[in-house]
């Protein structure tokens, strides 16, 4: 198998010619859209190849087809395949100012019992560990973190 990483889309279909079978092309960004199948020709002919799915330098026993990942002419390949061009556009994106509203303590914690500890906040500071009378969950070996 050739390698055609850095090459454009046409360039990669006419090198693999008779090599492979189809020769199919998506976007190498997982919120970019692109397909075509042996177009050298096509609107994604000057695509940069970035990533090929048959490793360059398998020996080749038979004619597989190839699907060659890319990006528009100009653009830089991501690191590695499965990042989105814009990572807000990633369903497991998490805004880095977002704020739980939810974010486990409670005003009115009376679901754990008595713990004997008082209504106020506690801050255990740098060393951790759990308040006079215990912490809001059960401590572990250490103490609460």
């Amino acid at each position: 198998m050739p390698n055609v990483k850095g090459t454009t889309y046409a360039k990669a279909v006419e090198k693999l010619g008779d090599a492979v079978g189809e020769v199919a092309i998506e976007a190498a960004y997982e919120d970019e859209a692109a397909y075509d199948t042996d177009n050298e020709d096509g609107d994604y002919a000057n695509w940069k190849v970035c990533f090929q799915s048959v490793k360059a330098g398998t020996a080749l026993p038979y004619e597989p087809d190839v699907t060659l990942h890319a990006v528009e002419k100009g653009e830089a390949c991501p690191s590695s395949k499965g990042l989105y061009k814009d990572p807000t556009n990633d369903p497991d994106y998490v805004d880095p100012d977002y704020v739980d509203p939810d974010d486990g303590w409670s005003e009115d914690d009376s679901s754990s019992g008595d713990s004997g500890s008082s209504e106020e906040d506690y801050y255990p500071g740098d060393k951790g560990g759990c308040p006079p009378g215990g912490c809001y969950n059960p401590c572990p070996p250490g103490g609460c973190r």
